[in-house]
């Protein structure tokens, strides 16, 4: 048994290792698309390399609500290129909405985002194509390569998260080997890499690095007045603050929010200025991510956001 956990989630990401299902007349493969370069190469691959008829694809897009206009657009010209028709999955609520409702951000140890806004969508389009009679087989784009998590992982298992076979035919993929599908295929990247996006889909996600948070910073001001206006709104509303990136994500010196503890300890957490003041000191506010540098862990495996 390989048991990946998940402490993060309220729902039990835990897989079970197994071989290989029998394919039946009615099964299909359902590839979640994030607008990012692992799930496209997985939808490419499936549609130009697998062997798997066209007709047993289905593609999915979870619609966060909080992602660049630029995915959006990616995964409309991805449908294009392709030819297959990629099923936008919508949440009871999108992103910003979800967090008011729950009155925080989500954050590591609560990430009701991910739950909420992709994996509960994709659970019912699982479910809904099981009532059509048919037999699911969840096709995932995770590498082994971006994480000891993720390298941990078999290249079948059973997802109890989406009760169905989940399958990763890309996870002895490196990097080159993503982008060379790309290339064979003549389908771009997501323009938000060239840019230094490491991860696309929630932009920002509440675990983007140093260099994305700057970039953002930079080139896409107006993201960071949204945040600090939904920071701003927490206060206003209910009394209590709550800081879309944890404290402990910059040190303390750049902690500016005065912020009492339900104990009644005084301390300071982080606004998404201190975060953005942060973001513009030190090697790790250089570099992008496809020519490798400026490199920080990833910390989520779950798959459903990239």
């Amino acid at each position: 048994m390989n048991t990946a956990k998940h402490t993060n989630l309220e729902i039990s990401l835990d897989i079970e290792a197994m071989k290989a299902p029998v394919i039946k007349k009615n099964t299909v493969f359902v590839v979640g698309i994030s607008g990012g370069k692992d799930s496209a190469a997985t939808l490419l691959w499936m549609i130009y390399e697998s062997g798997v008829a066209r007709a047993r694809i289905k593609a999915t897009f979870a619609d966060t609500g909080n992602e660049h206009t630029w995915t959006y657009g990616h995964i409309k010209k991805l449908a294009g290129l392709t030819g297959v028709e990629i099923e936008t999955l919508r949440p009871e609520r999108d992103f910003f909405a979800l967090a008011l409702y729950k009155r925080r951000f989500p954050s590591v140890k609560a990430r009701f985002c991910t739950q909420c806004l992709k994996i509960y969508p994709s659970q019912q389009c699982i479910q809904r194509l099981r009532y059509w009679g048919l037999d699911p087989i969840s096709v995932s784009g995770v590498r082994a390569d971006e994480s000891p998590e993720r390298a941990g992982l078999p290249e079948w298992s059973w997802s109890k998260t989406l009760n169905c076979p989940q399958w990763r035919p890309l996870l002895r993929w490196t990097l080159d080997d993503v982008k060379a599908i790309h290339a064979r295929h003549n389908i771009p990247l997501n323009p938000l890499y060239a840019i230094g996006a490491h991860r696309v889909g929630c932009w920002p996600c509440i675990m983007s690095r140093k260099t994305e948070i700057r970039t953002i910073a930079l080139k896409f001001p107006e993201r960071i007045t949204e945040i600090r206006n939904a920071e701003n709104k927490f206060e206003q509303d209910y009394g209590r603050y709550s800081s879309f990136f944890a404290a402990s994500t910059i040190p303390e010196r750049f902690r500016s929010k005065p912020y009492t503890l339900p104990d009644g300890t005084a301390i300071k957490v982080a606004t998404i200025d201190d975060i953005v003041r942060w973001s513009m000191t030190g090697k790790r506010a250089q570099g992008g991510y496809l020519n490798n540098s400026a490199k920080e862990p990833i910390t989520c495996s779950s798959g459903f956001c990239e």
